[in-house]
């Protein structure tokens, strides 16, 4: 899934002291209904994490290329923002806290 990512770009990057881009937003869904959104540097072993601790859905749909984590995570907090904004305040399912 990640094939491509990384490797001498990756270390060139880290070198010029730029965040390395490997973090990914991604959503959990149930069918057409976001059940939990987050972020996750490894989407494979993040999906079955979550089928581990008893989440219930029907597949992940990653949003976008990765991302420096810190981007990621601003990313996250906006779209659980407008999630509420279009849900009467409301998280999804899985999304405990507000802010992810």
């Amino acid at each position: 899934m990640c094939a491509g990512h990384g490797g001498a770009s990756a270390a060139l990057a880290l070198e010029d002291g730029l965040a390395r881009r490997d973090t990914y937003n991604y959503s959990l869904m149930s069918g057409r209904r976001t059940v939990y959104k987050g972020i996750t540097n490894d989407p494979e072993a993040r999906h079955d994490e979550h089928l581990d601790d008893g989440k219930r859905f029907t597949h992940m749909v990653i949003e976008g290329p990765p991302k420096a984590r810190s981007v990621a995570r601003q990313r996250e907090v906006e779209d659980l923002a407008t999630y509420r904004r279009n849900h009467g305040g409301w998280n999804p399912q899985y999304n405990f806290r507000r802010d992810g």
